[in-house]
């Protein structure tokens, strides 16, 4: 993997816990160990690498490096590119900063910011885009009751003020509850809360 000079600085600068690791009978520098997991990616592959085995990577890591341990796993590449902020674009496969990659529920996607433009300007990327609105008409339509004071529904969206969206108090798709799309419901919020909420 091909990191940046920038990600190599803030590696070698990083505070890390423990200094250096020793790995059988080498003694590894943190920031080398890092830099050698971010270059081979797959631990069993650092593992060979470093004349071990996974396990031995998997101890020292909770042992000496709890900044990367994680209960939940997943990739060792994926944990150091998240303490800095980082993240590999799986379409393009460059590694790059939480700035540049497209935000989802607040956080940072998978997929860069150019990547997402030029999947979004596709024929596929059209397509999935009006399958989302009309799924999300058809969902407002049905959770429409027939009291519902449509004229005041319209003056709501109409007054919406610059830089807000309207959105629904309770999601007309939530995961356990699904609100009503009714006046009572609904409310302004920044477009980056409202994005950043989702459906929750």
């Amino acid at each position: 993997m091909k990191i940046d000079n920038l990600l190599e600085e803030k590696i070698n600068s990083y505070p890390w816990t423990t200094a250096a690791l020793k790995i059988k009978s080498k003694v590894v520098l943190t920031p080398e160990f890092i830099l050698l997991a971010l270059e081979h990616e797959k631990v069993g592959v650092l593992a060979e690498v470093l004349g071990c085995s996974r396990p031995t990577i998997s101890s020292h890591i909770k042992k000496y490096l709890p900044e990367l341990y994680s209960k939940e796993g997943g990739e060792l590449y994926a944990r150091i590119l998240k303490l800095f902020e980082y993240r590999r674009c799986y379409v393009c496969k460059q590694v790059k900063p939480f700035d540049e990659m497209r935000s989802r529920h607040g956080e940072a996607d998978y997929r860069c910011i150019l990547c997402g433009k030029a999947q979004d300007s596709s024929e596929k990327g059209k397509g999935l885009r009006k399958q989302r609105e009309a799924k999300r008409r058809a969902s407002k339509l049905k959770r429409t009751p027939a009291w519902a004071d449509l004229e005041r529904i319209k003056l709501i969206y109409l007054n919406c003020p610059e830089g807000c969206h309207v959105d629904h108090i309770i999601p007309l798709q939530g995961e356990l509850v699904s609100g009503l799309h009714v006046p009572e419901n609904l409310q302004y919020l920044t477009t980056h809360e409202n994005l950043s909420k989702s459906n929750k």
